[in-house]
């Protein structure tokens, strides 16, 4: 009996070892990066004041992107330059450009974050392995959710 009540226990040791490890990993492989959706949001605005629209659609949820296209009527290269979303996000690179060193502070949740330098704020989502801009141009509304110049539906 000594040997059965021995034998269960390392057993249970072991068990709850693989469980304790196999927990740190899964948690730290589903753990967002901040740091990389902050990237994103410089890299997005740098592209966007250097002209280069093709840049900026890379870094664009296909969602966003599509529904970009379909509002301005013409290619995401030349809408997110341009029309009545250039403007706004021409500006906001203005802001974001001088802070250097990225959002002020992201919040990220799972596959979903939200990037905020100033008073501009970003909304991102994971697309695979990296994170893409889902709504740009966002101001928020009392009572209400974002409204913002670039969004997917």
């Amino acid at each position: 009996m000594v040997r059965r009540v021995i034998g269960w226990r390392r057993g249970l040791a072991r068990a709850a070892a693989v469980l304790a490890v196999g927990g740190a990993v899964v948690g730290c492989a589903a753990a967002p990066d901040g740091g990389a959706a902050s990237e994103v949001v410089t890299d997005f605005f740098a592209a966007v004041d250097g002209g280069d629209g093709a840049a900026a659609c890379g870094m664009l949820a296909p969602v966003t992107l599509e529904e970009l296209e379909d509002d301005e009527g013409q290619s995401c290269a030349s809408a997110v330059l341009g029309g009545d979303v250039g403007p706004t996000l021409q500006a906001e690179a203005a802001q974001v450009l001088p802070a250097g060193a990225g959002a002020d502070a992201v919040q990220a949740y799972g596959r979903q974050a939200q990037a905020v330098v100033g008073e501009v704020t970003v909304f991102l989502t994971r697309s695979g392995e990296r994170w893409v801009i889902s709504a740009a141009g966002c101001e928020p509304v009392p009572e209400r959710p974002y409204r913002c110049a670039l969004e997917g539906a």
